[in-house]
């Protein structure tokens, strides 16, 4: 992580990524993203990640690939669940199955 005009900037391989088929919440399939520092500390979403935690180039390769962020740390694609986990992947960042299967619980009201 490093600080451009005091926001926090993360490395994609500084983060933990999963992809979800969600009809009823984001009407589609979203993609939520998280500083992994931040989630083996707290084990939820960081609230303030979001479009401007990661690098313009970044964030300008995701937009190309249909992955765009719509809240907070939650991004959509219109895509595939494999598309979008094959670009999450080959542009470094960490998938969590953990970090899914915490965060389904959480939704779901089981924690």
């Amino acid at each position: 992580m490093k600080l451009i005009n005091n926001t926090e900037v993360w490395e994609p391989s500084e983060c933990y990524f999963f992809v979800d088929q969600d009809e009823e919440m984001f009407d589609g399939i979203c993609v939520c993203i998280t500083p992994i520092q931040y989630w083996n500390e707290n084990r939820y979403l960081d609230d303030c990640f979001g479009d401007h935690s990661l690098s313009e180039e970044i964030v300008e390769k995701l937009e190309n690939a249909d992955i765009t962020n719509i809240m907070e740390a939650t991004w959509s694609t219109e895509g595939t669940v494999e598309a979008a986990r094959e670009v999450m992947l080959a542009l470094g960042f960490v998938e969590s199955k953990d970090m899914a299967e915490q965060v389904r619980k959480t939704s779901n009201g089981e924690e």
